[in-house]
């Protein structure tokens, strides 16, 4: 998979969005391809190194997720490796949950839509992304992080609950 990201121009991306003015020390916090990916791009490391490097920290990152996994299931708790290995009623189940989180959402935050992006990418496992937007632009995840205090996304959490129905 990282020589298929490579192939398919991950560098050169990359390149781009510092080009853009996305500043190479938030990008390294992006995930593990974007981290070693921008310190070649920057200069700081070798190409051998990055992807010697990437191959490395995506192994390490991968037996701990699937590890922490484990060990949820031992627990009982039981993993849905979003949506492959899920019947189409039980996905139907998971959309039909987001869809009525989205709309507490959008009545708790007045917004034109509320976008929905699956993301997993290291492991099998996937993260629904419940965004409210005003514009496109909103779903990039390259715009720099809003910083909140506990307290501030305790009152984000309230607020959507208060709106559950």
């Amino acid at each position: 998979r990282l020589h298929a990201g490579l192939d398919a121009g991950m560098v050169e991306e990359i390149k781009g969005l510092i080009e853009s003015g996305v500043k190479a020390e938030d990008l390294i916090y992006y995930g593990l391809e974007y981290k070693f990916v921008t310190l070649y791009a920057i200069g700081r490391i070798s190409y051998d190194e990055m992807v010697h490097d990437l191959e490395t920290a995506i192994h390490q990152f991968a037996k701990r997720q699937m590890t922490w996994f484990r060990g949820m299931e031992k627990r009982g708790t039981k993993i849905h490796w979003l949506p492959f290995d899920m019947d189409d009623e039980e996905l139907a189940r998971y959309q039909k949950f987001a869809k009525r989180v989205a709309a507490a959402i959008k009545r708790a935050f007045p917004c034109r839509k509320v976008a929905q992006v699956v993301l997993g990418l290291e492991v099998p496992h996937a993260h629904i992304h419940l965004i409210p937007m005003q514009s496109e632009a909103d779903a990039d995840f390259r715009r720099e992080k809003l910083k909140l205090s506990e307290e501030e996304f305790q009152a984000i959490a309230d607020k959507i609950l208060n709106e559950f129905k």
